[in-house]
């Protein structure tokens, strides 16, 4: 069985905890007075090895990236909790496809999280981590306009089983509809994770709320929607993580280009 990465974990003074979450290599130290946070990434989206050594016995390395947080006292608490990323996560079809007038479809896709760690008493927040470290990608029409993104090297999948689930991946439903007179080339697709709540399931494991776009007609102006997950379709969610920047329900978007490319 898989072990599971978001829990509360006890730390013992002068001790140490390792943690590997797919592609993340996390270190935790504590002392009487600070906590240390040690971190170091392969990069490779494709590795899912789940590690969790509480204590760490061997010596931790000088060279890696340390974090320091101070206090009055430390307690042994430290609990992991999942959140989405701080941008928008720009996301490619298997291939670029028309969608025709009239038409829709349905993609899904997943986006790696990011770690929130806090500490007892009051669930002191220290530091989130990206478990995967993506790249940065400008979306827009050109340099002036557009909007500063993560890309992704994950694919969108076209039917919810071929997409393979990750604990430390969320799964977005993207539900594109094309009601105007034109067709739609869709080649890269933005998910606006810091727009959307968390939810957790056990059929599903980690999600977002629905999103649909809607083209309604020859104008530029698009409209999109967010929506809880189905029950039909990802068991019973429940919400554990409210939006980074939340957003009205159902907005316009002034260009075609803010949200597809």
């Amino acid at each position: 069985m898989e072990k599971q990465i978001w829990d509360e974990y006890q730390i013992d003074l002068q001790s140490s905890g390792h943690w590997k979450i797919g592609p993340l290599h996390l270190w935790v130290t504590r002392f009487k007075n600070e906590w240390r946070i040690s971190s170091l990434s392969n990069h490779d989206p494709d590795d899912r090895t789940i590690e969790i050594e509480v204590p760490f016995k061997l010596p931790l390395s000088e060279d890696l990236e340390t974090n320091r947080f101070g206090g009055k006292e430390t307690t042994p608490s430290i609990r992991f909790t999942p959140v989405l990323a701080d941008r928008p996560v720009v996301i490619r079809p298997e291939m670029p496809f028309y969608l025709p007038s009239t038409e829709e479809v349905t993609i899904y896709v997943s986006t790696p999280l990011w770690l929130n760690i806090t500490v007892e008493p009051h669930s002191r927040k220290l530091l989130q981590v990206p478990i995967l470290r993506l790249s940065d990608s400008w979306f827009g029409p050109d340099p002036t306009e557009g909007e500063l993104c993560y890309a992704a090297r994950t694919k969108a999948k076209l039917r919810f089983e071929d997409l393979t689930l990750i604990q430390y991946r969320a799964l977005t439903k993207i539900v594109l509809k094309n009601s105007s007179s034109k067709q739609l080339f869709l080649e890269r697709i933005k998910v606006p994770v810091n727009n959307l709540s968390l939810y957790s399931s056990k059929e599903a494991g980690l999600l977002t709320e629905t999103i649909t776009i809607i083209k309604e007609d020859d104008q530029t102006e698009m409209k999109m929607r967010l929506e809880k997950p189905v029950e039909s379709e990802f068991g019973k969610p429940s919400k554990i993580a409210m939006p980074r920047e939340p957003l009205q329900k159902n907005i316009f978007l002034k260009a075609i280009n803010t949200l597809i490319g």
